[in-house]
């Protein structure tokens, strides 16, 4: 597995912001996106940061009650598949006792107010495991020791629509130089997010002209 992504992460939570009052609550954690070449399946791990020095009010709505947001946020955002990842919750150590839990979700495109992953299911499972799927033998650096505006691994990336087998190649390329290939199936929501964004590339150089 490699790293391509490792940010903090920032969306609308919800819950009681300072003074105590009910409401939107911006909300972050740490997020990684792992690859392997060759395998459609993507390991996510979200964690909770744990720094009440630099963030006095907390960091929001936490991973576990945030759960079908952030995995709609981040498919969505990274064009990830939603039949082909692996999602895991990281509390580090800073959080008063570390745990991994593995999230399963039930996919529901058509959601009229959404909401496309639905009924999160958590299994916890042991560091040994969690170090594992990732591939990552530093997956358990504490999220508090973490820079708050990290850059993203990857340095580039391109993916091509392949007609005759009905998926999307997507090579990436990291910092360091390596390039990792992955063959994503049934890629419809892949394909449609990667047109659009082409569409709106192309509009965007027109208006530059």
């Amino acid at each position: 597995m490699a790293k391509i992504v490792d940010q903090k992460l920032t969306w609308t939570g919800y819950g009681f912001p300072p003074p105590m009052e009910h409401g939107t609550w911006e909300s972050f954690c740490r997020l990684r996106i792992y690859a392997q070449d060759g395998n459609p399946v993507m390991v996510m791990v979200v964690s909770a940061i744990e720094d009440r020095e630099t963030y006095p009010n907390g960091t929001g709505t936490s991973i576990t009650d945030s759960a079908e947001n952030l995995v709609r946020i981040v498919t969505k955002q990274f064009m990830i598949n939603p039949h082909q990842f692996i999602w895991l919750e990281h509390y580090p150590q800073a959080a008063g006792k570390e745990g991994f839990a593995r999230v399963a979700f039930e996919h529901n495109p058509g959601a009229l107010d959404g909401m496309t992953f639905r009924h999160p299911r958590w299994t916890q499972i042991s560091r040994d495991e969690a170090i594992r799927l990732a591939g990552d033998d530093e997956l358990c650096i504490s999220a508090a020791q973490y820079p708050q505006n990290a850059p993203q691994i990857a340095h580039s990336a391109s993916a091509v629509y392949d007609s005759t087998h009905k998926a999307v190649l997507l090579n990436i390329a990291t910092a360091e130089g390596e390039l990792i290939t992955v063959l994503l199936e049934e890629p419809r929501l892949l394909r449609d997010s990667l047109e659009n964004a082409l569409s709106e590339q192309r509009r965007a150089r027109k208006n530059e002209q």
